[in-house]
C-alpha cells in the first residue's frame, strides 16, 4: 500500500464504499464553469429535470456548479445504480444521502426501512418528508443517473415525493432521457426547470475555450471551431477529441478534423480507440480491468491488479483528464465516465473477467460491504463462494433489519441452488412473506414435506409459523422444536425465534405453564443476541400468561416496562413494539380504562400498519371492536371486525377468520340476537379444536339460547383445565358464566358461591370487564352476595352507584391516562421546551422523546402542542 494512504478498518472502508454512492462528486481538474447554466441552476425551480444522452456533461456542469454556487444550503447526491429499482433499496439510498450530511436526520424513516416485515415504502417517505419539513432548512437532492429507475412501483414513489415536497426542499433530476414523471402538470404549474442537450452543447466559444485553454489542445482558434461544429458541441466528443490531438506527432489538419463527423456513437468509438491505444500496455491493462468494477479505490484496484501502484496510476489518469469522476472529496472512490466505461469493457476478454471478479469478491469479503462480495462472486460464476458469503453474513443482517439487501443477495444465486439448499430456501421464504409476497414465499417452504424435520432451522421456523396461522398446533411445536435443535449453539436469528414459535404454539393450545417457561427462554436468548424484536414478542406472550394466570397488573407492568426499555434503546423492535401495544390494550381493557386501552390499541394499530405487519393489525381491530362494543357503540365495533375480516381474508388465515366471526357472535350474544350469533359460530367451523375463548363464547351463546346444561358442560371443562394449570384469570369468566347458569336452573346457592369465588379472583387483580361483560345478570347477582362478599361489595362501591350499562362505559381516572414517562414530557412541554432540550432533561434520545410526544397526542386526542397542553389542564393533569 502506498505510504500516503492510511490504514482504514473494514468498518470505515464500508461507511466510505456507502458514501461513495451518496456523496457530491469533486469537479474534474479540467473542467469549464458553465456560467449561464449555472444561472438556470441558480433560479431553479422545485423540481428540476436535466435530460440528455451519454456524454453531455450531466454531471460535470452540476458537480461545478454546486462547487461555485451560493444558492444550495444541503444537497444529498444519490448516484443511483440497477439495484436502485427496487423501491425500499431506492428509499434505502435517499435516506443514507440524507444522513451523510445530517447523521441525525430522519432517523424515524431509517428506523421504519429496517423493520419486520419490511414497511410499506410510501409510508417511510411520508416519514423522511415530514421530518424534514418539521426541521425546516432547505434542500436539495439530486438523483443522477435516474434512467436506472425503470420499475412503476419506484416511478410512482418519486412521483409522489416531488407531487409533496414540503417548501424548502427541491428535487434535480438527472438521466439520459425525460423521466416518466408528470412533467407537463409540473410544466404548467410553473414547478419545472428543464436543462436539455440543446442547453449542455457547448457553443462556438465555450467550445474554443475548452479545447484550447481548458485541455490545452494543439489546435488553434480556427481549428477549435471547426471541431466543434463538427462535433456539435458534444462535450465528451470534444474532451476526447483533445486528447486525441494532444497524443498526435504534429498538429491535426483539417483534413483529420474531417473524420469527426457528429455521429456521436461513431466519434465515441473512434476517439476511445484512439484515445485507449495511445497509452501504454500497462495503462491499458489498467483501465479494462478497473473497469469491471462500478466504483473503486486504490486498495481495491491493488487487489485486482495484484500491484501495489494504483494510487500513483490513478493519480496519473486524473491528471491525463481520461474520464475519472471523482465521488467524494477524501479522494477515496473513483468511477469512469459511463461511456468510457462502455468502451473499455469491451477491451476486457470475456475470459479475464471471472478472474476479476473472484479477486474483487475476496477484497469485499474482506472490507465490505458484503452485498459487493456476493455480486462479484456470483458474476464470476461460483454461485457455492456466493452462497455462502450470503450464510457469513445473513444473520448480522437480520438483526440490523437489512431485509431488502438480504433479498436481493438471494436473488443473485441461481434459483435451483436456493430450492436445493434448505437454509437458503428458508431465509427466501421468510423474506418473501415478509414483503407480502405469501404465493411466492410458500414456493419456497417445500409444504408438501412440511412435517418433515430433516429441513434447516431457517426452514422449519418458517413452516412453525404457517403451521401456526393455519392453527396446527401439534404440527408446529414439532417444527419448532427440530428448529432450535438444528440451530442448537448458533448465534442465529432464528435460534431465539424458534423458541418464541414453540411458546407461542404452546399457549395456544393451552399449555400455559411449559409455554411460560419456553417464552421466559427465548426472551433471555433473544436478548443475549441482540434481537429485540423476538424479545419484545416473546415479552409480549409473557405477558398474555400473567394476564391468564390472574395476575393482570403484572401483565400491564411487564408490557409498559418493555415499551420504555425498547423507547430507551432507539425504537428498535418494530412490529413487536405495535403488537405489544396492543396487548397492553387488552389488558386495560379488563381493568375497564377503556379510553387508555383504545389510546394504546389505536397506537399498536398505527404502528403495525405502518410497518406493513397485517397479522397485528387484524388482531388490534378486533380488540378495538371489543373496546368500542363496551363503550356502546355497537356499528363502529362490526365496522372494525369488517376490516379484521378483509385482513383475515388477505392473508388465507383460517384461525384469525374463526376468530372474528366468534367475537362478532359474542356480540350478537350481547346485543340479545342468539339467532345471528348461531349463523356466526356455524360459519366459523374448522377441523381444528377450538380454543378456550371460542368455547366460552359458544357456552353463553348456549344459555342464551335456554340450553343451560349444556352450557355447564362446556363451563365446567374449562374451569376444571383452568384450575389444573393454574390458569386464575382464565377461570373468572367461567366461573361468572356458570354463576349465571345456576341462577337460570334455579339453583341460588350454587349461583352464590360460583359468583363469589368470581368476584374474589377478579377485583384483588383488577380484574373489572370481566364481571361488566356478563351483563345485568352479573350485577344482580353481586348485589345479592355483597352482604356476605367483601369483593361484591367492593366492585359495587367501584361502580359508584351508576347502573351496569353505564358501568360498562366507566373509565381510568384522567389521572391514569398517561404514564409516568409523558406525564414528565407534558409538563416539559407546557413550559415550551423544545424536543432537544426535553430529551436533554430526561436523558434520553430525541426519536424516544417524539414517541412520548406522539403517544400524549393520542390519548389526549389532540394534534399539536398547544392542544395537547389546553387538554391536559381541562384534565387536571398539568
Amino acid at each position: 500500500m502506498p505510504a500516503t494512504e492510511r490504514p482504514r478498518s473494514a468498518d470505515a472502508l464500508r461507511r466510505e464504499f456507502a458514501r461513495a454512492r451518496v456523496g457530491v462528486p469533486v469537479p474534474p481538474a479540467r473542467h469549464l464553469p458553465r456560467q449561464r447554466l449555472y444561472a438556470a441552476l441558480d433560479a431553479r425551480r422545485q423540481v428540476t429535470v436535466v435530460a440528455a444522452p451519454a456524454g453531455f456533461g450531466k454531471t460535470t456542469l452540476l458537480a461545478g456548479w454546486l462547487a461555485a454556487t451560493g444558492t444550495v444550503a444541503r444537497v444529498a447526491w444519490l448516484a443511483l445504480e440497477e439495484d436502485s429499482d427496487d423501491p425500499l433499496t431506492f428509499l434505502g439510498q435517499w435516506i443514507e444521502g440524507i444522513r451523510a450530511v445530517e447523521p441525525d436526520r430522519c432517523a424515524t424513516a431509517a428506523w421504519l426501512l429496517r423493520q419486520v416485515p419490511a414497511v410499506e415504502a410510501r409510508t417511510i417517505l411520508v416519514s423522511m418528508l415530514n421530518e424534514l419539513a418539521e426541521a425546516g432548512g432547505r434542500w436539495t437532492f439530486l438523483f443522477e443517473d435516474h434512467h436506472h429507475v425503470t420499475t412503476a412501483e419506484t416511478r410512482a414513489l418519486l412521483a409522489y415525493a416531488l407531487e409533496h415536497l414540503p417548501p424548502g426542499l427541491d428535487a434535480v433530476i438527472v438521466g439520459r432521457a425525460k423521466p416518466d414523471l408528470p412533467l407537463a402538470r409540473w410544466r404548467v404549474a410553473g414547478r419545472l426547470t428543464e436543462i436539455g442537450p440543446a442547453d449542455l452543447r457547448f457553443t462556438a466559444d465555450e467550445g474554443e475555450t475548452f479545447l484550447i485553454e481548458t485541455m490545452a489542445a494543439p489546435i488553434d482558434t480556427r481549428g477549435a471551431r471547426a471541431l466543434e461544429a463538427r462535433a456539435e458541441g458534444w462535450v465528451a466528443g470534444l474532451q476526447m477529441a483533445a486528447l486525441w490531438l494532444r497524443d498526435r506527432d504534429h498538429p491535426a489538419d483539417a483534413a483529420s478534423l474531417v473524420a469527426f463527423d457528429g455521429q456521436h456513437r461513431f466519434v465515441a468509438g473512434y476517439l476511445a480507440g484512439e484515445v485507449f491505444e495511445s497509452q501504454s500496455p500497462d495503462i491499458r491493462h489498467f483501465l479494462s480491468a478497473t473497469a469491471l468494477l462500478d466504483r473503486f479505490s486504490f486498495s481495491l484496484c491493488d487487489a485486482l491488479l495484484e500491484r501495489d501502484d494504483s494510487q500513483a496510476m490513478i493519480d496519473r489518469l486524473r491528471r491525463a483528464g481520461l474520464f475519472l469522476v471523482n465521488l467524494d472529496d477524501r479522494d477515496a472512490w473513483f468511477r469512469y465516465h459511463d461511456l468510457f466505461r462502455d468502451f473499455l469493457l469491451s477491451r476486457l476478454p470475456a475470459t479475464e473477467r471471472p478472474r476479476l471478479h473472484r479477486r474483487a469478491a475476496d477484497w469485499f469479503a474482506a472490507n465490505g460491504p458484503p452485498g459487493e462480495a456476493i455480486r462479484h462472486a456470483a458474476l464470476a460464476g461460483d454461485a457455492d463462494r456466493a452462497a455462502a458469503l450470503v450464510r457469513d453474513h445473513v444473520d448480522g443482517a437480520l438483526s440490523a433489519g437489512e431485509f431488502a439487501a438480504i433479498l436481493s443477495w438471494l436473488d443473485l444465486l441461481p434459483d435451483a441452488l436456493v430450492r436445493g439448499e434448505s437454509d437458503l430456501a428458508g431465509y427466501k421464504a421468510w423474506l418473501l412473506y415478509m414483503r407480502g409476497r405469501v404465493g411466492a414465499a410458500e414456493t419456497f417452504a417445500d409444504l408438501d414435506t412440511a412435517t418433515d424435520t430433516a429441513a434447516s432451522g431457517p426452514l422449519l421456523a418458517f413452516r412453525a409459523f404457517l403451521a401456526i396461522n393455519r392453527g396446527r398446533l401439534a404440527d408446529a411445536e414439532t417444527l419448532a422444536r427440530a428448529a432450535y435443535d438444528r440451530l442448537e449453539g448458533s448465534a442465529s436469528y432464528y435460534r431465539p425465534l424458534s423458541r418464541y414459535l414453540l411458546g407461542t404454539a404452546q399457549r395456544l393450545s393451552g399449555a400455559r405453564k411449559p409455554a411460560m417457561e419456553t417464552l421466559r427462554e427465548a426472551a433471555k436468548l433473544a436478548d443475549a443476541l441482540g434481537n429485540p424484536m423476538v424479545r419484545l414478542e416473546a415479552t409480549g406472550d409473557l405477558a398474555l400468561l400473567h394476564h391468564a394466570r390472574g395476575d393482570l397488573r403484572e401483565a400491564s407492568k411487564l408490557a409498559e416496562a418493555a415499551l420504555r426499555e425498547d423507547a430507551a434503546a432507539g425504537d428498535r423492535a418494530g412490529a413487536a413494539a405495535g403488537l405489544l401495544r396492543i396487548r397492553l390494550g387488552q389488558f386495560l381493557y379488563d381493568a375497564n380504562a377503556l379510553a387508555r386501552a383504545r389510546a394504546e390499541t389505536e397506537q399498536g394499530i398505527a404502528l403495525a400498519k405502518a410497518l406493513g405487519q397485517s397479522v397485528y393489525v387484524c388482531l388490534g381491530q378486533r380488540q378495538l371492536a371489543r373496546i368500542v362494543h363496551a363503550q356502546g357503540d355497537g356499528a363502529a365495533a362490526l365496522d372494525f371486525l369488517a376490516s379484521a375480516r378483509e385482513i383475515a381474508e388477505h392473508l388465507e388465515s383460517p384461525r384469525h377468520r374463526r376468530q372474528i366471526d366468534v367475537t362478532a357472535a359474542d356480540f350478537a350474544v350481547r346485543d340479545g340476537d342468539p339467532a345471528a350469533a348461531r349463523r356466526l359460530v356455524g360459519r366459523s367451523a374448522e377441523s381444528v379444536p377450538p380454543t378456550s375463548r371460542e368455547r366460552l363464547v359458544e357456552a353463553r351463546l348456549l344459555l342464551a339460547e335456554g340450553r343451560a346444561q349444556a352450557a355447564d358442560a362446556i363451563l365446567g371443562e374449562l374451569e376444571q383445565a383452568s384450575r389444573q394449570d393454574g390458569g386464575l384469570g382464565a377461570l373468572i369468566e367461567p366461573l361468572a358464566l356458570r354463576a349465571r347458569v345456576a341462577a337460570t336452573r334455579g339453583d341460588p346457592g350454587r349461583a352464590a358461591r360460583l359468583m363469589a369465588e368470581a368476584a374474589a379472583l377478579a377485583v384483588p387483580a383488577g380484574f373489572i370487564r370481566p364481571l361488566l361483560d356478563e351483563g345485568r345478570e352479573a350485577i344482580a347477582l353481586l348485589e345479592a352476595i355483597a352482604e356476605t362478599s367483601p369483593h361484591a361489595r367492593g366492585f359495587l362501591r367501584g361502580l359508584r352507584g351508576i347502573d351496569a350499562p353505564a358501568a360498562a362505559t366507566a373509565d381510568a381516572t384522567a389521572e391514569d391516562l398517561l404514564t409516568d414517562a409523558e406525564n414528565g414530557v407534558l409538563r416539559l412541554l407546557a413550559e415550551g421546551r423544545r424536543n432537544r432540550e426535553i430529551a436533554e432533561a430526561f436523558g434520553i434520545s430525541v426519536g424516544t422523546t417524539k414517541w412520548h410526544v406522539h403517544n400524549i397526542y393520542q390519548k389526549l386526542e389532540v394534534n399539536g402542542r398547544t392542544a395537547a397542553v389546553h387538554r391536559a389542564r381541562q384534565l387536571g393533569l398539568i
